[in-house]
């Protein structure tokens, strides 16, 4: 049969119309070999996952943004992936293979892996509508935070923190939305400077932190790279800047709507308060790009009025 990868090869030239590749690691090399053999005319997205862990081990490569954009193919993020797809028209490939060279068998020693044909039946296409409808479009904004990552902490920094404590998993839900008025209090607990932030504050700082599970020993800006990587691809900061963005703000009702889309409770709390708790983490984790004009109620971009 030869390597898995071939196999693969061959089921994505078949495509005549739609061609769909989910794998939480994608390799450069190996993902290039694949989209390649993508004919010309079928439409392909891609999903993956950018787990900060993942990029700065290697076993995620930001380089497979740039590949899909040589071929117009978009290409989604979900911190909760786990499944391996590979969709061409309404035939599927389901198992345990991931986009890389050592699981498609063209490297040595290759994983052990298995790859089973199934129909697009109605499980297949219930759980392709539920991947994308929380999916994060990645762009320059979730690319330059991991590159951001790797360079304000690289592998040197990450290995050692990883032999002390390497943390757990992100477990940031698809409708996360923060709550902590002050983020600044995550790094004075990760630090150990306890006695800075609010008694009554220090139990849910402490839970909201474990959330984002980012290893012990890194400075403060591996910190704060850390968890603005992680921001960048939770669907409520990613439609929040992309609408900042196009539409230069966003007003209460706006904001509302989003928090609805994103399955964030609207009534919890009043709006502007969400407004400036969103405004400050924004403020902390990416360079203060972003204020709320009190007037108006309206988060906007720095000199964007």
């Amino acid at each position: 049969m030869g390597a898995l990868g071939d196999v693969i090869v061959r089921f994505l030239r078949e495509a005549t119309s739609e061609v769909i590749l989910v794998a939480p690691f994608i390799g450069a090399t190996g993902f290039s070999q694949l989209v390649n053999a993508v004919p010309p005319g079928a439409k392909a997205r891609v999903v993956t996952r950018w787990r900060p862990q993942d990029v700065l081990s290697g076993v995620s490569d930001l380089r497979a943004l740039e590949i899909c954009r040589t071929r117009g193919i978009p290409l989604f993020l979900r911190d909760d992936l786990h499944a391996k797809l590979y969709v061409v028209d309404n035939r599927c490939l389901v198992g345990s293979a991931n986009i890389t060279e050592t699981a498609l068998g063209w490297r040595t020693p290759s994983n052990l892996e298995l790859l089973v044909p199934v129909s697009r039946c109605g499980v297949v296409e219930e759980f392709l509508e539920g991947l994308f409808q929380k999916a994060v479009l990645a762009g320059d904004l979730q690319r330059d935070r991991l590159q951001m990552l790797l360079d304000d902490v690289g592998q040197q920094e990450y290995g050692a923190a990883v032999t002390g404590d390497g943390g757990n998993p992100s477990e940031i839900s698809t409708n996360w939305i923060p709550t902590i008025k002050t983020p600044e209090d995550l790094y004075a607990l990760y630090s150990g400077d306890e006695h800075r932030v609010l008694r009554t504050a220090i139990e849910v700082t402490r839970a909201e932190l474990r959330r984002f599970g980012v290893p012990s020993g890194l400075r403060e800006a591996g910190f704060r790279s850390w968890i603005g990587a992680i921001l960048a691809q939770t669907p409520i900061i990613e439609r929040t800047i992309s609408h900042i963005e196009d539409r230069r703000d966003m007003d209460e009702g706006t904001f509302r709507e989003l928090l609805s889309s994103v399955g964030a409770d609207t009534d919890e709390y009043p709006i502007r308060d969400r407004m400036r708790v969103l405004q400050r983490w924004l403020e902390y984790f990416f360079g203060g790009d972003f204020e709320l004009v009190a007037d108006s109620v309206r988060l906007v971009k720095y000199g964007s009025l």
